[in-house]
């Protein structure tokens, strides 16, 4: 549930300046939200299942559901904004490369019950140096407050099926293992459960761009903006398969990961891990996986557009274009992630019995510079094309895609991803208005092809 109460002040001309009315709107609110999820007694543990025959309990009494208890929580949240657009320049002043010239400046406080405040503020300029070209730029920081679920979440478990990398590693040593394909996985069980100390994600922007609208050619407006985003303190949880990879590297230097609890080693255990240098380890028990303000992304990228439309005697033409180039996207690990991703490999290298398959299979994923990786083309463009004339209406239209490689596997001695070659569908489509004085007067019949190219 939400309650809500605000307050907002507005005025589009609090006093003149020699560019024009100055704006300038401010608030305050506060707000109270709620949050209760109440699950059924047969999946909350309410109702529980024990196997008669053997003895084995669980959680939930609902076949292949893990036990996920009942959830609630509430915070309260008061915030304060201002905003004023400020018109310095304006074409009636006639100066010389300055058009016109407005800048825009905000900020923004919240203050959370559970999740700390926040303050952010925001700067932009428009800048017409003549009347055909507009400058733009913006500076802003923005927050991302942790959910409820995030912050109350008592702990669900999740059975995960995953490599023990820790016995996995143990075994191929021993030479009861050839490979980790070999290892196979087993049901995990995954402890999640929220962070009463979550504090907000923190957001800083900055794009700046420019708009081309000639006069000489009317109906013609190109765009280019460049842009970039960096993020702190991202919300998530570290993750089963990082927490075993930082339990393997930890065994291998006489230490373990207090996050994946074990029962004690019994002997054929002891002496699996003998002689290999790995702490002996038990069976698992859990992973504890709390959410947790974990790393920091970096993307930047460029965007273009060009929108034309223009009419002709024998129809009306709207061509339009638009591109997307990412530049960079890199996430960078938090100080537990960063240990796994520097340390790791070079310890695992120092094994002889691993082969370089094995290593990048037990390595971990999701950091460093992340272009063309997992659904993320350094290109995307759309183009579309129309014409119409009178009641029948002509569409063109395609998607482009680059290549990308697919991290789910990496190919046998390189360790390298598999790519997934880029790709464009076209569409093509007609549309024919009827226009008389019948009852059909104004029905449009379509017909379309899409995926022309037949292309995935």
């Amino acid at each position: 549930t939400l309650a809500l109460a605000d307050f907002k002040l507005s005025n589009n001309n609090v006093f003149e300046l020699p560019g024009g009315g100055d704006g300038l709107a401010v608030g305050i609110e506060g707000r109270r939200e709620t949050f209760i999820d109440d699950r059924e007694p047969r999946l909350d543990g309410t109702i529980t299942f024990t196997n008669a025959v053997n003895g084995d309990f669980f959680g939930s009494d609902v076949v292949g559901s893990s036990p996920s208890p009942d959830t609630n929580g509430n915070r309260e949240v008061f915030s304060a904004f201002a905003e004023a657009l400020v018109p310095v320049v304006s074409p009636d002043m006639g100066i010389p490369l300055v058009n016109e010239l407005e800048v825009q400046l905000a900020a923004r406080f919240e203050n959370f019950s559970d999740a700390g405040s926040a303050f952010v503020p925001r700067a932009a300029v428009a800048w017409r140096p003549i009347r055909d070209i507009l400058l733009r730029g913006a500076y802003s920081q923005g927050f991302r407050a942790p959910n409820l679920v995030q912050v109350n979440d008592l702990g669900t478990t999740r059975s995960n099926s995953i490599t023990q990398v820790v016995e996995c590693v143990a075994e191929i040593i021993q030479g009861i293992e050839e490979s980790v394909d070999d290892c196979g996985t087993q049901g995990t069980i995954d402890f999640r459960s929220g962070g009463p100390d979550l504090e907000p994600e923190d957001t800083e922007s900055l794009n700046f761009g420019i708009v081309l609208t000639p006069s000489f050619i009317p109906g013609l407006t190109i765009t280019a903006d460049y842009w970039r985003v960096k993020q702190e303190g991202l919300v998530g949880i570290f993750g089963s398969g990082n927490n075993l990879a930082l339990d393997l590297l930890l065994r291998l230097n006489g230490e373990s990961n207090p996050n994946v609890i074990r029962d004690a080693p019994d002997q054929e255990q002891l002496d699996l891990y003998a002689g290999t240098g790995i702490l002996p380890a038990g069976d698992i028990d859990r992973i504890l996986n709390p959410s947790t303000n974990l790393d920091q992304r970096t993307s930047e990228g460029a965007d273009f557009s060009a929108l034309y439309e223009f009419g002709t005697g024998f129809g009306d033409f709207d061509l339009e274009f638009n591109a997307a180039r990412l530049i960079g996207l890199e996430q960078s690990a938090g100080p537990r992630a960063d240990r796994i991703f520097t340390e790791l490999q070079p310890a695992l290298e120092q094994i002889p019995q691993l082969s370089p398959e094995d290593i990048g299979a037990l390595l971990p994923f999701g950091f460093g510079e992340l272009i063309e990786i997992d659904g993320r083309p350094k290109w995307r463009f759309v183009a579309r094309a129309a014409w119409e004339s009178g009641p029948v209406r002509v569409n063109f239209f395609g998607r482009y895609v680059g290549q990308v490689f697919d991290p789910g596997a990496t190919q046998n001695q390189t360790l390298e991803f598999f790519p997934v070659d880029h790709w464009f569908t076209f569409y093509l489509g007609v549309r024919y208005r009827i226009e008389n004085d019948t009852a059909l007067d104004g029905t449009s019949i379509r017909f379309g092809v899409n995926n022309v190219t037949t292309e995935a």
